[in-house]
């Protein structure tokens, strides 16, 4: 058994996390650009720290509605996070799946992917938001009970 904690009131930094990454790609454009244009540190090896990188990364959340990381906040960690969003298509949050490297990997897997995305259509309908309208993604009552 693995057990994943993080201390109450630790914070990571945004670049580093699918979470943050969601979180940040919704986030008005002085803030991506401030968040850009410091120096980034790396927490890992394979840590996106390269602003160029950040900023493809950051458009491709916008187009596909999640975001993986893998090895990027701690070796063996990884994560897939999607955006949930209210009735002005505003972000409100994120839920994001965090596991081993085993269980949480990249390519996602398809049904966990299908899930999230899922759960944050639903919660994002529940605040009248439009941004998950005309993609491929089950209602959750659908997928739970197929």
């Amino acid at each position: 058994l693995v057990t994943i904690s993080v201390r109450l009131g630790y914070r990571l930094p945004s670049y580093s996390s699918a979470q943050g990454r969601v979180t940040l790609a919704f986030s008005p454009t002085e803030l991506q650009q401030r968040m850009l244009s410091r120096k980034l540190q790396p927490l890992t090896p394979r840590t996106i720290v390269d602003p160029a990188q950040l900023r493809q990364r950051l458009a491709r959340i916008r187009e596909q509605l999640y975001d993986v990381a893998m090895d990027e906040t701690m070796l063996g960690i990884s994560a897939v996070a999607a955006p949930i969003f209210d009735f002005g298509n505003k972000l409100v949050g994120a839920i994001g799946v965090v596991g081993t490297t085993q269980h949480v990997h990249e390519p996602v897997d398809a049904e966990q992917l299908q899930f999230l995305r899922a759960c944050t259509k639903a919660i994002s309908l529940k605040l009248n938001a439009t941004a998950y309208e005309g993609l491929n993604i089950p209602n959750l009552r659908e997928f739970i009970f197929d």
